[in-house]
């Protein structure tokens, strides 16, 4: 068994967790030879101050500090509150945040060509594949009581950009 509480979106981190419970899971079916049951768990008991449930970061190499920060904005009233109490995204921030996503995917894989042209290698063949990303994203969206509930439907379905 593993669990994690909600983030803004899953990282990396949140995948290693579930391929581990799996992994551990298998190699105690196969030692010995019984079932085993997995299962990972969202645990919304943090508070919705942390930063992480606000906040989603990726690599960047056009910011200062070499990411990029996408942030869910969360009013002050809702401090000292669990997550789960937390309204999900509006339109308009969720819109917002894709946008972020899409000049962050054109800037990164533009970067990669400069610099593959300037090092006189190939070219890779780089693919942007945002609409699967702002699927998964408004699907989570749609699914969602409230803003807790944004981590577990976007891992559920997500499809990799995050990892």
């Amino acid at each position: 068994m593993s669990a994690h509480q909600p983030n803004l979106f899953p990282y990396s981190g949140v995948v290693r967790k579930a391929v581990l419970v799996h992994a551990v899971a298998e190699r105690l079916r196969t030692e010995l030879d019984c079932p085993v049951a997995e299962l990972f768990c969202f645990a919304d008991q943090d508070f919705a101050e942390e930063r992480w449930f606000r906040e989603a970061q990726l690599p960047s190499v056009k910011s200062r500090n070499g990411t990029l920060s996408l942030r869910l904005s969360v009013a002050p009233t809702y401090n000292n509150k669990l997550m789960r109490a937390v309204p999900k995204p509006n339109n308009n921030e969720v819109e917002k945040m894709k946008s972020e996503i899409q000049r962050w995917a054109i800037e990164s894989r533009d970067s990669v060509m400069k610099h593959s042209k300037h090092l006189g290698l190939q070219a890779p063949d780089v693919d942007l594949n945002t609409h699967d990303v702002f699927d998964v994203i408004d699907r989570a969206n749609e699914r969602s009581t409230n803003a807790a509930d944004l981590m577990p439907f976007s891992s559920r379905t997500h499809s990799g950009m995050w990892v």
